[in-house]
């Protein structure tokens, strides 16, 4: 955060209420500076007595908080700099005239335009590395952003785990328009009449309309002529909310060409977007991504895991046909099914592509599949692979628990324990 920023921040606060600045040192906030109060030594009781009052404003950006004041008559806010990692925490309080609307242009002062990503990130395994390279300075406010990926890269996945890693979880809207009529689209995006399908009493909640600050487009090249205008126009407009994110694999250039995607719409989102590649398109970075993913894993199993050097060199000859979180549950299945904590050859099967639903899925098959497979892992984590006992604390047959090994191709190569 610039210093100028935070001056301003205070100026504002301090002429019509109070504030108090948190700085981050560690794991700790520690008071660093206060404005507009009288009594130099008040603090507000809540923060040794009830902190977890707190975690709204850590997981949405800001939040009123139900504490008691300084002052009769005012409400008392929080705001933090970011949801991932934040530096800076603020409590202002000011008269209850002052709305929602106006915590968010204060918080603006904190999130400026060009915010690079937090640190964190550099650890966050969701993404991989390459990923995280480009999104360094792309995280500005207003303007969409367009992640476009190859056939099999995961982008619906990924697009949805960005949003919550940007602006919170809850803080997106999905839409999907795949084959829906124009009709239904429009009314989904932005209330107009609604086809048969979504007829009733009332006007409905729409992706614009919803409290989410983030709407997220999956696809923009199944959106009807129509609605791709609608969006154009709103994004013309510039307005703070709502935020728009879109994601696809498909080749929008050839859309254009064909008069299915408007080419004013494309021009507008191609001013900021990145390209994410395959896990095929880098190969020659596997081996380090996979060294990642398997230091996430030691403080929750306490065990140092590594690839064998055959390992190594074997992730790069695999024929890669998914995304990258089919990439990452490979190495997680590969470390907590191997006999060693050295990870070979044969610990490495690539997982199956329909165990990776994304988070705005509605597929519950491919949600059940995945879930099996996780308590699976955990359970042989939990007892070294002890069928017997994973057999009992999952409540299955043993039988049941080896068809589904096999099922997930978690029981190819091990012994029969």
């Amino acid at each position: 955060m610039v210093n100028s920023d935070l001056d301003t921040l205070f100026d504002i606060v301090a002429g019509i209420g109070h504030v108090i600045l948190f700085v981050r040192e560690g794991d700790e906030f520690r008071l660093q500076r206060r404005a507009g109060y009288d009594n130099r030594v008040f603090s507000y009781p809540f923060l040794g007595e009830d902190p977890d009052v707190l975690g709204s404003v850590f997981s949405k950006g800001f939040g009123c908080l139900p504490v008691r004041g300084y002052s009769s008559g005012f409400r008392v806010w929080g705001l933090c700099d970011s949801v991932v990692d934040p530096e800076y925490l603020l409590l202002v309080e000011l008269p209850e005239a002052y709305s929602e609307a106006h915590i968010k242009k204060l918080r603006s002062l904190l999130v400026p335009p060009g915010t690079t990503l937090p640190g964190r990130w550099q650890a966050d395994h969701s993404f991989p590395g390459w990923f995280l390279d480009q999104m360094e300075g792309m995280t500005a406010a207003n303007a969409p952003l367009l992640i476009e990926a190859a056939p099999g890269s995961g982008v619906q996945a990924f697009v949805c785990h960005l949003a919550e890693q940007l602006w919170g979880p809850g803080s997106w809207c999905a839409f999907a328009p795949g084959r829906l009529s124009e009709k239904v689209q429009l009314h989904e995006l932005y209330g107009d009449q609604p086809g048969v399908r979504l007829s009733g009493g009332g006007r409905p909640e729409t992706v614009v309309s919803m409290a989410s600050p983030v709407a997220l487009i999956l696809e923009p090249g199944n959106l009807a002529p129509q609605a791709q205008l609608r969006i154009l126009s709103s994004l013309s407009l510039k307005q703070d909310e709502p935020r728009w994110l879109f994601g696809s694999s498909m080749d929008l250039d050839a859309l254009v060409m064909q008069g299915r995607l408007d080419a004013a719409l494309l021009k507008l989102l191609r001013q900021k977007s990145l390209r994410l590649p395959s896990v095929m398109e880098k190969r020659d970075q596997l081996g380090v991504q996979a060294d990642r993913i398997l230091q996430e894993l030691l403080p929750l199993y306490r065990r140092e895991f590594s690839l064998s050097p055959a390992a190594r060199q074997h992730l790069g000859s695999i024929d890669w046909p998914g995304d990258w979180s089919q990439f990452r549950q490979t190495i997680r299945v590969a470390a907590l099914t191997s006999s060693s904590e050295q990870i070979g050859p044969g610990d490495l099967r690539p997982q199956n592509q329909d165990l990776m639903p994304y988070a705005g899925s509605l597929d519950l098959r491919s949600h059940t599949r995945r879930l099996e497979q996780d308590l699976i892992l955990e359970a042989y984590a939990l007892h070294g692979g002890n069928q017997v006992h994973m057999a009992e604390s999952l409540g299955l047959s043993r039988g049941s628990l080896q068809n589904k090994m096999l099922k997930y191709r978690l029981g190819e190569g091990l012994d029969d324990r």
